[in-house]
């Protein structure tokens, strides 16, 4: 049995999946990359998924259960520092996702059946 790992991104404005969970040679995990410019701003809801969100570039403001998370994300670009900075939502989860600059967000969720913080 073959499997084709290679996946295509054409960039666009929003969440934009790539791979969905039992539609793609992932069988377990979701993909997909939010990409946002300066000012605008994405509702995300988790849902019955983990995730798991990298940030491949820029910075942004997240809020979730009426909390702030300011400034995260600490390079321009993925040439700029090695290590890039993520966070992660749990299950049914309301999020909103704010970009402080251009950001592009590597996101990454899997089903889950326990709700965690």
């Amino acid at each position: 049995m073959s499997y084709n790992y290679k996946k295509a991104y054409t960039s666009g404005k929003g969440y934009t999946p790539i791979c969905k969970i039992g539609e793609c040679s992932l069988k377990k995990l979701e993909f997909g990359i939010i990409e946002l410019d300066a000012g605008e701003k994405l509702p995300f809801y988790t849902d019955d998924k983990e995730f798991a969100f990298i940030m491949i570039e820029g910075h942004s403001n997240v809020y979730v259960n009426g909390e702030v998370y300011l400034n995260v994300g600490n390079r321009a670009n993925v040439f700029e520092n090695r290590r890039a900075e993520c966070f992660y939502m749990g299950r049914e989860q309301q999020l909103e996702i704010e970009a402080i600059d251009h950001i592009k967000i590597a996101v990454c969720g899997t089903l889950v059946s326990e709700k965690t913080e």
